[in-house]
């Protein structure tokens, strides 16, 4: 469990509420489009340019394993993380807030699962562990 205090960002996908540790996040960004990449997985939405640096893209719904209702709109939300010195976006519907939280008003779930919840406005929201989401990636 974590001690002390964290910076987050809390995030919407599709109506559910995730959280990511601020350490990995670089930046936000809008983007008219993502390039395709064929025969890719299925949660790799495809490919951005950012001032000339090309980044992958990933449907965090997929990589969950939820249906993913993002779809192709314009102006995608994509928030930039660093993943074992590489950049990764990953599209969300809605950015809420940059935060920071006592680590003790985290609440572990009370599934079989490792996930942690913390409570923004009435809403539960979950605490996303992004190095293991994001393993897969690097096999």
């Amino acid at each position: 469990m974590y001690k002390g205090k964290m910076h987050i960002i809390i995030f919407k996908l599709l109506e559910e509420y995730f959280a990511l540790g601020l350490d990995y996040v670089k930046e936000i960004v809008c983007v008219d489009r993502i390039t395709k990449v064929p025969m890719s997985p299925e949660y790799f939405k495809g490919v951005i340019n950012i001032r000339g640096q090309v980044i992958p893209v990933i449907d965090l719904l997929k990589m969950l394993k939820t249906e993913s209702k993002i779809g192709n709109s314009n102006n995608k939300k994509i928030i930039i993380i660093e993943f074992q010195d590489e950049l990764v976006g990953i599209v969300v519907n809605e950015v809420l807030d940059v935060m920071e939280i006592e680590c003790d008003k985290l609440k572990q779930s009370p599934k079989d699962t490792n996930a942690l919840l913390y409570e923004y406005d009435g809403n539960v929201v979950t605490l996303l562990d992004i190095l293991n989401l994001l393993k897969p990636l690097t096999q």
